[in-house]
């Protein structure tokens, strides 16, 4: 079989199933020891933003003997409009609670409470991460959200060790390295440093110079 031959691209349409064993069996060869397959899926938020374009490329070890086409480009067009909805109604809910959080970040925590629990939202992962990239260098408005987050909201949400290094990266860049310690320490007691949070820790307190906390949270 020629090498034009051994191509093959194929585009399904929604609701068609991948075949991967029929690739594997496609690529198969006496000369080949192992044989690596990939499959992934969309996300429709990516860092706090809507995907509206995929871009896949490949590598050509010798483009002179086989020559390669352009980069197919798929592009996710968001016009149906349950999509466009959820887009929107999920932006609007993030301004109105970024708005609360911003206006009312030294206001008593009962004032606060009460405005975030009149207003609609749904708490998510996710949409906690928008929260903090709206915040990339402030602190309180973060960790007041993160305080309701823990004590006001009974939606079934936890946070991660995504969300927790997300905040903690956030204090550790303010320099308010009380509040960070301790969120540092509950991360860990909550079984939720992975090698993330050993990293945006251990580098913080030693920017900070505070060795004995690098110690004694790398030996906890």
């Amino acid at each position: 079989m020629s090498s034009e031959e051994k191509n093959l691209i194929e585009i399904l349409e929604e609701g068609h199933k991948v075949d991967i064993v029929k690739y594997i069996d496609y690529v198969s060869a006496p000369q080949a020891g192992a044989i690596a397959t990939f499959s992934g899926t969309t996300r429709d938020m990516f860092e706090g933003k809507a995907v509206l374009e995929l871009r896949y490329e490949a590598y050509n070890p010798n483009p002179a003997i086989h020559p390669s086409p352009p980069p197919i480009r798929y592009r996710v067009n968001s016009t149906e409009t349950t999509s466009n909805h959820h887009h929107h109604s999920n932006k609007d809910h993030l301004l109105r609670v970024c708005t609360i959080l911003y206006q009312q970040q030294n206001s008593p925590d009962s004032r606060l409470v009460s405005k975030l629990s009149s207003t609609e939202f749904q708490l998510t992962h996710e949409f906690f991460l928008q929260v903090c990239n709206n915040f990339p260098l402030s602190w309180r408005p973060v960790h007041r959200f993160f305080l309701y987050s823990q004590t006001h909201h009974s939606l079934g949400f936890s946070h991660t060790s995504v969300t927790y290094n997300k905040i903690l990266g956030i204090i550790g860049k303010s320099r308010n390295m009380d509040l960070f310690w301790e969120l540092a320490q509950e991360t860990g007691k909550r079984g939720l440093a992975n090698d993330k949070t050993f990293r945006v820790v251990l580098r913080t307190l030693a920017s900070a110079r505070e060795m004995k906390k690098c110690v004694s949270f790398s030996t906890s």
